[in-house]
């Protein structure tokens, strides 16, 4: 396996996970890292057969935030993650519209803070990092149906929390 091709392929989808569950730019970079560290350790016994590669890699970028939680005070929402959001996918184009982004990632970090762990991770997984609902099972050890379930609901309690959000039309986020 080359671990370049699955550095550039898989980089940008662990560190977008990882930003939005840590909340700060320094320690998703950190986790990243130490994401890939993994992985070159590991490589050799990394087994195809027993799940997809982006299952094997977002397990361990799972397992790596659950330590850093552990280790970490939760803090406030930084401005710095708004922003990092905003720019990560593409949103700013112009001062008044890079606002509008910021205020829309608080809104829905502060609806994300609202799910429970586990419906957190499922939306990541399946909005942030493009995962299906079979990968998403298989890397939280989850019946498919049950992730299509807690999906369903996590959608529905989105949809409730930002609709009477003033920056966010909830129908162009498909909840």
């Amino acid at each position: 396996m080359d671990l370049e091709k699955i550095f550039d392929e898989y980089y940008d989808r662990i560190y977008g996970f990882t930003l939005l569950r840590v909340r700060n730019v320094h320690d998703a970079e950190d986790i990243t890292s130490d994401v890939f560290v993994k992985v070159a350790q590991n490589i050799n016994s990394y087994d195809e057969e027993k799940a997809s590669l982006s299952t094997w890699l977002f397990t361990i970028a799972l397992n790596l935030i659950r330590d850093h939680c552990r280790v970490a005070k939760r803090g406030a929402v930084e401005l710095e993650f708004a922003e990092n959001i905003a720019s990560s996918d593409n949103i700013e184009t112009s001062v008044e519209e890079g606002a509008m982004s910021g205020e829309r990632a608080k809104a829905l970090y502060a609806a994300l803070e609202q799910l429970d762990e586990r419906q957190r991770n499922i939306v990541l997984l399946r909005y942030k990092s493009n995962m299906s609902n079979r990968q998403i099972a298989d890397t939280l050890a989850l019946s498919e149906s049950n992730v299509e379930t807690i999906l369903y609901r996590a959608r529905k309690k989105l949809k409730k929390l930002l609709e009477n959000c003033e920056v966010f039309s909830v129908d162009s986020y498909n909840l």
